[in-house]
């Protein structure tokens, strides 16, 4: 069995940033975090909307 060649090695080992923050983003949805995160977001806009319109008429 041949060992593979260091920069291989190297590069395999050692993760760069944006495979980083893809593997964190993937996480984060899997775990049904950026869902709750999204109908937060959707739920305060709609409460904003909501003030701005009934402080305007």
């Amino acid at each position: 069995m041949v060992p593979a060649p260091v920069s291989v090695r190297d590069e395999d080992s050692l993760p760069t940033i944006p495979s980083l923050r893809r593997a964190a983003r993937r996480s984060l949805f899997q775990s049904g975090i950026g869902l709750r995160l999204a109908l937060a977001a959707t739920l305060a806009a709609l409460v904003w909307l909501t003030i701005a319109w009934a402080l305007s008429a």
